[in-house]
């Protein structure tokens, strides 16, 4: 369905080549064309049909591609309506425009377009004629001649497709009515729609082909069906010079040409997502899920450890600071508890249970010790059963200036308690992992990558 190429971009297949059999032939050639306009872009030579959805940056690519996964960025707001430059959170000025080549793509996406077409039936006996010369001198409004054209009987070309590029635009009409001039060598071709204001002029070539006509409740269309390489007189693929707009149901008859020739072609119309391929890159390459990513640096200036494993990542939503109502927006917090010890007996390091009988077998777990601060960092602090209130008021927590344990052996005289950075129960838990054992070092670097469904 979407594929990423060497250079990060991202490419969502419009249509895979087939063989007779109806099975898809393997892509062999790299799309690499970045075309951020509307419409499906040509096909590559092995068939295969690829719109350039966006490119993902370098910084992007380090945070968020694995093996399994490459980000999508959701810029266009839930439920967005229409198209354009200002709808859907896309403003020009507004916060969502970061000038990437998927706003763009976005913003250019036309709704109910037809792009694709698929051939489950390529037909026979079918006429199709490449690079008649048109006479201008003649021509008019209604009517395009051509000179020394394949076919010299009148309405052989009714209900024909007649396809050139003037000025640089290109054209698709249906004759109506086909009338042979012998005398001159010319045949004059009564087209719908008119020619309107166009005059034609200079040395002009049209191509011929069954006229293709699409019944659906959009407009704006214009295709030209071409010749199958290897199966003479038959409907090969299909040539979009406009895609049209605003289909939601579309159907395509390929007409029988002059007098009853061709038939069996089937062909079929293949209407994009809402908003057309590229409206919502997320929604299309099935965004489901939601890649956090987290990189811890060293010791993140203090408030993470390098001395201590860690086992469990999780991802806590809207925490407030402690001891108030105001939510945490530091970039990196450190929530243990911190004792400041004043003296010691022995050693104290991490991965031990420290205690205190004063306050009724009050304990804690230590995390890692600052010996040059005479500071440690505990977690699993729970209360003793003293009824002497400690630190924070409550009766058997640890109280300061007094005498604790250490596992093992060994004492320390408690000076102070700091609480974490975070307040005690606040936020919501939203998902938790157990890993086996991360060991730090004080030049240690983790990229973690968290994905989650929603």
């Amino acid at each position: 369905m979407y594929v990423m190429n060497t250079n990060y971009g991202v490419y969502k297949c419009l249509f895979n080549d087939k063989t007779e059999g109806g099975r898809p032939t393997p892509s062999t050639i790299e799309p690499t064309a970045t075309t951020t306009t509307a419409g499906a872009p040509a096909a590559l030579a092995d068939g295969y049909v690829w719109k350039y959805m966006y490119t993902i940056s370098a910084a992007e690519a380090l945070k968020f591609v694995t093996t399994g996964y490459i980000p999508v960025k959701q810029i266009r707001d839930a439920n967005a309506y229409g198209e354009g430059a200002s709808t859907g959170g896309m403003a020009v000025s507004g916060a969502k425009d970061d000038g990437s080549d998927q706003v763009t793509v976005e913003r250019n996406a036309l709704n109910g377009a037809l792009d694709v077409f698929v051939i489950s039936n390529d037909g026979a006996n079918y006429h199709f004629e490449n690079n008649i010369a048109i006479y201008n001198t003649g021509s008019t409004t209604t009517s395009v001649i051509l000179t020394s054209p394949g076919l010299t009987a009148n309405d052989r070309y009714n209900n024909a497709s007649v396809y050139f590029t003037f000025s640089g635009t290109s054209y698709v009409r249906k004759v109506t009515d086909s009338v042979w001039d012998s005398g001159n060598s010319r045949m004059t071709l009564t087209v719908t729609p008119t020619m309107g204001s166009i005059t034609l002029s200079g040395s002009l070539t049209a191509n011929i082909a069954p006229h293709a006509r699409i019944d659906g409740d959009g407009h704006g269309h214009a295709i030209q069906l071409t010749a199958n390489a290897t199966a003479a007189n038959s409907v090969g693929g299909v040539t979009v010079i406009a895609t049209g707009n605003s289909y939601t149901t579309a159907t395509l008859t390929v007409e029988q040409q002059g007098t009853a020739a061709g038939a069996g072609a089937v062909v079929t119309p293949i209407i994009g997502p809402y908003g057309g391929h590229g409206y919502d890159a997320a929604a299309e390459l099935g965004g489901y899920f939601v890649m956090v990513n987290s990189k811890l640096t060293q010791d993140e200036s203090g408030s993470f450890t390098t001395t201590n494993d860690f086992r469990k990542i999780g991802l806590l939503k809207d925490p407030n600071n402690n001891n108030t109502f105001v939510r945490t927006t530091a970039a990196t917090a450190t929530q243990t508890k911190t004792f400041t010890y004043a003296s010691n007996s022995a050693v104290i390091s991490g991965d031990i249970t420290i205690s205190q009988t004063a306050a009724g077998g009050a304990s804690a777990y230590v995390v890692d010790v600052n010996a040059a601060a005479l500071t440690m960092r505990v977690i699993d602090v729970t209360n003793g059963t003293s009824d002497t209130a400690g630190y924070d008021t409550k009766p058997g927590s640890w109280q300061t200036s007094t005498v604790a344990q250490i596992g093992g052996g060994g004492t320390f005289t408690l000076a102070a308690v700091a609480n974490g950075a975070m307040r005690i129960g606040s936020g919501d838990i939203i998902y938790v992992e157990n890993r086996a054992p991360v060991a730090r070092a004080a030049d240690q670097t983790e990229d973690i990558k968290l994905i989650i469904e929603f």
